[in-house]
């Protein structure tokens, strides 16, 4: 959407504000783009900190890194493939059932965080392992702390075996097997090596931050003549269990987990009002009560039709015209399903993309 349209209104928008607010950043890919476009002061949010770390690998900076960072994230990545050397397991790699439950019969007996809770599944053992021996060696102090971090939410996103999300890891039947087999061929290193060269030169032109947090928290800190950026989500399936194991990357702490999906219990897992059927109308309309009475403005993306947590891009607009006054646009755009897939829904789906502009009455 930010090749059509929305990345334009945003652009004639975030100079004429004082700062820009993003309290579902997500991926931080609208972080990104208004911190290197623009000169405004970014100030992000999620409740989950591994989207924290994605926005901060920029917002912390507004000059590229220094030669003395850059040497303590070649030395990092130096030390863990040297520690993986050292606790690496051979495994013989066949594409076969057979060596994926050979995986996670090793993984379990794993003293290392990620490999027991996620080797044989979402990564091989071998993968898991390097990826343990990076969160090793994790930098302590930012602001590289946040770009090795996203280096590992990278090479995570790119070598897992999972179907779009990591909501459920592939089985090894079929086409699942072929599908696990070629994602365990990816290095980690290689995708945390190739992020870090990409980010080092880039920067917010003004330092902003990310702070793990819910919306209405975080917009404590809006004044008059701001900017929101709103994306709320619209599953009625909180999006913790769609990205829990990038969380678990960020989080860098011991965790337990069951099932097929390799999930951490419901109360380990962060839990939006936006979520859930009975709280996320009163959520969006508190969220929208506390912007307008700031006298900020907003930006709103939402589905035009109705989303599973009982939100609709028409509630959306009635709640929006109680505050605000309205300007609206529609874009023709892809968007997830979350969790969906060829075999009984598709997992992306056209749909018309409702783009609001909220001015203060």
């Amino acid at each position: 959407m930010l090749t059509n349209g929305l990345g334009q209104l945003l652009l004639e928008q975030a100079p004429l504000s004082n700062r820009v607010f993003d309290p579902f950043s997500g991926s931080a890919s609208v972080v990104w783009f208004l911190a290197e476009k623009t000169n405004c002061q970014i100030v992000a949010g999620d409740l989950q900190k591994y989207s924290t770390d994605l926005a901060n690998a920029l917002l912390l900076r507004n000059a590229p890194l220094t030669d003395d960072h850059i040497n303590a994230l070649e030395n990092w990545v130096t030390l863990a493939k040297t520690f993986h050397e050292t606790i690496k397991i051979d495994l013989e790699f066949k594409k076969t059932k057979k060596c994926v439950f050979e995986n996670r019969r090793t993984a379990k007996s794993s003293c290392f965080n990620l490999t027991n809770a996620y080797g044989g599944y979402y990564f091989s053992v071998d993968q898991a392992l390097k990826i343990d021996s990076l969160l090793y060696f994790l930098p302590e102090h930012e602001p590289i702390k946040s770009i090795a971090i996203t280096g590992l939410i990278e090479a995570a996103s790119q070598c897992v075996a999972s179907p779009g999300h990591t909501a459920q890891p592939f089985q090894p039947d079929g086409n699942g097997l072929i599908s696990i087999m070629e994602a365990w061929k990816r290095d980690p290193f290689h995708y945390v090596e190739r992020k870090i060269t990409d980010l080092v030169k880039r920067h917010a032109n003004r330092i902003g931050i990310a702070k793990t947090s819910n919306a209405i928290d975080l917009l404590d800190m809006l004044e008059e003549g701001d900017l929101v950026f709103l994306d709320p989500p619209y599953s009625g399936v909180h999006y913790s269990r769609f990205y829990h194991v990038l969380e678990t990357i960020s989080r860098n702490s011991w965790v337990d987990v069951s099932g097929t999906g390799r999930y951490p219990d419901p109360s380990k897992r962060p839990i939006s009002d936006f979520s859930k059927r009975g709280t996320s109308i009163k959520a969006f309309d508190d969220l929208l009560n506390k912007i307008s009475s700031k006298k900020a403005k907003a930006i709103i993306t939402f589905p035009s039709g109705d989303c599973s947590n009982a939100l609709s891009g028409d509630l959306v607009k009635t709640v929006s015209k109680k505050y605000f006054k309205v300007k609206r646009d529609l874009i023709k755009s892809h968007f997830s399903t979350m969790g969906g897939n060829t075999s009984n829904r598709p997992a992306r789906v056209e749909s018309n993309e409702l783009v609001l502009l909220l001015e203060p009455k």
